[in-house]
């Protein structure tokens, strides 16, 4: 065997870049998560004096009649102290929604509004939940989709938590129904860490949860969605990259304050992230993210690429240390990125298999060059309701 300084130098570095590219990863940088976690249990813990704001819930549907008819029982039987309102807009002449809402109808915090057909040159999703908010009766409000589902009756009085008078804007925490599949459960995390960690540390982006409550108040003076009416999606992230501000955004994660999203189908999948891409471009505050998450990419893939370069060298040389060094890289890397990943996605009660979290980490900078690429191949006329 060979043992010379380039088997020493290069065992040791190898290894070295192994151990730092494995921290270098959103999965590791929790410790604001935990810290967020550690106060509110600490303010669960002390007797809360103030009452609870009256809320009012906005759901948008559109064709979603066997959402609501499945959901809209959590929703309207919520043990809340305080009232609350859950108002449905819906399209004029979906007859199969109007159907359903009819059978709530006798409920006190029912109400339910319509779009009006004659609406164009405009967001449908928008208006509708413009025209919710108008008819909020509660200066606090919260924004949800028809495909989701409060996890238990508490979900308002968790979510009421952070209603104070320094607070314009919380945001909650949704998770996929345990039938969806692996990869769109953890890439949901996996986004979800570095909006949390932009959230906290300076001010917030955007959110990949169908999950925001804000001021009727503020909503209405700053005219909505005034200057994005127009793009069919990325209501959230523009409702979180408007109004959130530094110290005034909270982050609610109790888990009974989250929410379950239905399982997505393939083509609902693929529609989210390429509206995505058509919606990033009206978005400020992205270029500290974007290094970050960029920088986090080249560090795992530079990581592999040396690992394989040093092995094909060190097989031809016959450098066997160095190939028993290239390949010990490899495994520490394998082990280190799991071991971390899973510590991450247990914070949020996830069972996905251990084994699954380094593949899946490689594969998500590939799903987003696909997703661009289906951006580049689409029609821009889909994203827009200007279609003259």
């Amino acid at each position: 065997m060979i043992l010379d300084e380039i088997t020493l130098y290069g065992s040791v570095i190898i290894i070295i870049v192994a151990i730092l590219s494995s921290l270098q990863n959103p999965f590791f940088r929790i410790g604001f998560l935990r810290k967020i976690k550690r106060s509110q249990d600490a303010e669960d813990a002390v007797e809360n004096e103030q009452s609870r704001p009256s809320l009012s819930v906005i759901i948008t549907a559109q064709d979603n009649a066997y959402e609501l008819e499945q959901h809209l029982p959590i929703y309207l039987n919520q043990a809340y102290e305080a009232d609350f309102q859950i108002i449905v807009v819906s399209e004029k002449g979906d007859n199969d929604t109007e159907d359903v809402l009819k059978r709530f109808e006798g409920n006190a915090h029912f109400y339910h509004t319509f779009v009006p057909n004659s609406s164009r040159y405009m967001s449908k999703k928008k208006l509708a939940i413009t025209l919710g908010v108008k008819a909020a009766k509660y200066e606090w409000v919260i924004l949800t989709d028809a495909s989701c589902q409060p996890v238990s009756e508490n979900w308002l009085n968790a979510m009421a938590e952070n209603c104070s008078d320094d607070k314009n804007l919380i945001l909650g925490i949704s998770q996929y129904a345990e039938d969806t599949k692996p990869y769109p459960r953890f890439e949901h995390i996996h986004t979800a860490y570095y909006l949390m960690r932009k959230a906290v540390k300076s001010i917030a982006y955007r959110t990949n949860s169908p999950l925001v409550m804000f001021r009727k108040s503020e909503f209405m003076q700053q005219n909505g969605f005034s200057g994005d009416l127009d793009l069919v999606r990325g209501e959230y992230d523009f409702l979180v990259n408007k109004y959130a501000r530094k110290s005034s955004t909270a982050l609610e994660l109790s888990p009974d304050a989250r929410i379950i999203e239905d399982v997505p189908t393939k083509r609902t999948w693929i529609n989210k992230h390429i509206f995505y891409q058509a919606t990033r471009k009206h978005l400020r505050r992205s270029l500290s993210l974007r290094l970050l998450y960029n920088l986090d990419q080249w560090a795992i893939h530079l990581n592999l690429l040396l690992i394989l370069a040093t092995l094909a060298l060190s097989i031809i040389t016959q450098r066997w240390i160095l190939t028993a060094s290239a390949g010990f890289a490899l495994i520490l890397t394998i082990l280190l990125r799991t071991i971390i990943g899973k510590k991450a996605i247990r914070e949020f009660d996830e069972n996905l298999s251990a084994w699954k979290v380094f593949p899946y980490e490689i594969s998500i900078v590939w799903h987003n060059l696909l997703n661009i690429i289906r951006y580049w191949r689409a029609d821009k006329y889909d994203f827009t309701s200007h279609k003259l």
